[in-house]
């Protein structure tokens, strides 16, 4: 800067430095404007759709819940308790919840020792492949004393020799066992589009299974 004798900045000098002032950016516009540095692929700094946020394909894969219908037949003694314990181990696995039980009937043999049978209604994220592998691994924990069989499955249709679900008609029409109390639990309950109370109606055995006890479930049958 050029000054006079005084020491002053000359009148041009001054005049100068206003224009000076005047032609530069406001200081705010230049220590203001935020910067962002992208060190990714040019796409990465694109939105992220809903379809695309973490969690977003575990919620969409997410299993559905069904109803299914199990039958539970055992000869042994202390039926019962068997069918009780099978009721606990279904209900403690995830994704699962005992809806329905229905009353312990008696069903008698003609050629070997009587039966006691129940039917439960459950709500399960397991495909039917799966329920029934856990059925029938429940019940080999009880060294096959209780049969543990799907009846039927909302939605499922299964014809494979360890999943034939929904029971084929011509095996319903002959197993009051399922049949009967499986009504006893829900009068509106369908099997195969014909209503049980029909099936049952028509099954030859239905006279070989008599009810035992509506409140089993929470002790001893006398």
């Amino acid at each position: 800067m050029l000054h006079d004798a005084s020491g002053l900045p000359t009148a041009q000098t001054a005049q100068n430095a206003h224009d000076a002032g005047e032609n530069a950016a406001p200081q705010s516009m230049l220590i203001d404007v935020p910067v962002t540095i992208v060190t990714g692929a040019p796409d990465s700094a694109a939105p992220v759709a809903l379809s695309q946020r973490p969690g977003a394909a575990a919620e969409a894969a997410m299993p559905t819940s069904r109803r299914a219908v199990i039958a539970m037949l055992s000869k042994a003694r202390d039926a019962e308790r068997r069918f009780r314990a099978a009721i606990v181990s279904l209900d403690a696995i995830p994704g699962g919840q005992i809806e329905g039980i229905s009353p312990l009937y008696h069903v008698s043999s003609f050629d070997g020792p009587d039966a006691m049978t129940a039917v439960m209604q459950l709500t399960t994220t397991m495909p039917p492949t799966a329920l029934a592998a856990t059925l029938e691994s429940i019940g080999r924990a009880g060294e096959g004393a209780v049969d543990l069989r799907l009846v039927d499955m909302e939605g499922a249709r299964g014809d494979e020799a360890d999943c034939m679900v929904p029971l084929p008609l011509a095996d319903a029409a002959s197993q009051a066992a399922v049949l009967a109390p499986w009504l006893d639990m829900d009068p509106e309950a369908s099997l195969g589009g014909k209503p049980v109370s029909f099936l049952l109606a028509l099954a030859p055995d239905a006279m070989q299974v008599g009810l035992l006890s509506d409140n089993w479930i929470i002790g001893e049958t006398q």
